[in-house]
């Protein structure tokens, strides 16, 4: 297996992965002022990012795509020169604003007087302060209000738009920082991407060093090992003969890694597995479930050794019933291979709920 003869077992490993995610930081962040600068103001931290990639580590079958970054500064330098442009012309924002109040005809869905005030008391706001600003969703909505080709469609018949540069250079503004937001965004993703191959690939050396193993080395590790051209055959051949047969219960919770191991020490050995599960559950993600995992699985086995359990053991007959016709249609999930076939109802301890309510065995409200 290739494994040294005593290792300890780390349950708890975060410390570990923080100073891994700061070294990655230290290394590709902050060696960078200007890309530096552009995640601070847009609250990044390397305590939040591994919160949000943690999940994604240790899954040696998930695959990285490399997303270019080169055009971020640029974009961010053009949203900066927008604004700065805008700020120029700040003072004429009262002059725009008694245009905006005073025009007739405006639709009322969305400038009426009391939005319209938000609007520019928003746009007022974000001009007292000389930095770019970091918008929000709703913000970036708002302020689109103000573009002049929005104020355009926003008239009924007959009437004109109130014209302004400001609303020009609003809505050059605004443009300008769609497209920086949306490279922030892209390059966020490549970012925390990169952030996952590096702790992956640091956290493996540094364990090796310190004969240190966690819980996910315990999988990679075997699953490497059963890989090897040299050993991996020899290794998958003990394995069988050490366990005659295999049984996992709650099969939808595997991943493509417990199975690729389940696969190569047991399936390619020929020594009897069953599997027992339910691919409706494993398409939440549960407990890292993937619904792939399954369905692989489920190509391996044998149409004859497939079985599918058609009695309700649990629940009352009226309420088996209404659930089934709820999922009776094609690809009820949207995928290939997870249908719902029908089932009976006979629960195992031969008594019937019966309620006074007048209530359906299933209902479904609808909330505004």
């Amino acid at each position: 297996s290739g494994q040294t003869f005593a290792a300890e077992l780390a349950t708890d490993n975060l410390a570990e992965l923080q100073q891994l995610a700061d070294d990655f930081w230290r290394t590709r962040i902050v060696a960078q002022p200007a890309l530096a600068q552009i995640l601070a103001e847009n609250g990044d931290t390397p305590e939040g990012w591994l919160a949000e990639v943690r999940p994604w580590l240790s899954k040696p079958y998930l695959r990285m795509p490399a997303i270019a970054s080169d055009a971020l500064l640029a974009a961010r330098e053009a949203a900066a020169n927008a604004w700065a442009q805008l700020q120029a012309d700040a003072a004429s924002l009262p002059q725009a604003a008694d245009l905006l109040l005073a025009a007739p005809g405006l639709k009322q869905t969305s400038y009426k007087p009391a939005q319209c005030q938000r609007y520019l008391r928003l746009l007022q706001l974000l001009l007292a302060d000389a930095s770019l600003p970091q918008l929000s969703a709703q913000q970036a909505k708002d302020l689109a209000r103000l573009a002049q080709s929005q104020l355009d469609k926003g008239v009924n018949k007959g009437h004109s738009a109130p014209q302004h540069p400001l609303f020009v250079r609003v809505e050059a503004w605004l443009a300008a920082w769609d497209g920086y937001s949306a490279l922030l965004a892209q390059q966020l993703a490549g970012l925390k991407l990169a952030m996952i191959v590096w702790i992956n690939e640091q956290a493996v050396a540094q364990r090796r060093a310190t004969r240190r193993r966690g819980f996910d080395d315990l999988l990679t590790d075997l699953a490497a090992a059963l890989d090897d051209p040299q050993h991996g055959n020899r290794l998958a051949a003990r394995i069988a003969a050490d366990f005659s047969i295999a049984l996992i219960d709650e099969f939808q919770d595997t991943d493509p890694l417990q199975y690729r191991i389940i696969r190569r020490a047991f399936v390619l050995q020929q020594r009897p597995v069953f599997m027992v599960g339910d691919p409706k559950q494993a398409i939440y993600s549960f407990r890292g479930a993937d619904i792939f995992a399954y369905l692989s699985a489920r190509r391996d086995a044998p149409a004859e050794r497939q079985y599918t359990l058609l009695t309700n053991r649990r629940s009352q007959p009226p309420l088996v019933q209404a659930v089934s016709g709820l999922f009776a249609r094609p690809q009820p999930f949207l995928l290939d291979g997870i249908d719902y076939p029908p089932v009976d109802a006979a629960p195992s301890g031969g008594s019937r709920l019966q309620a006074d309510d007048g209530d359906a065995a299933f209902n479904v409200l609808r909330f505004p």
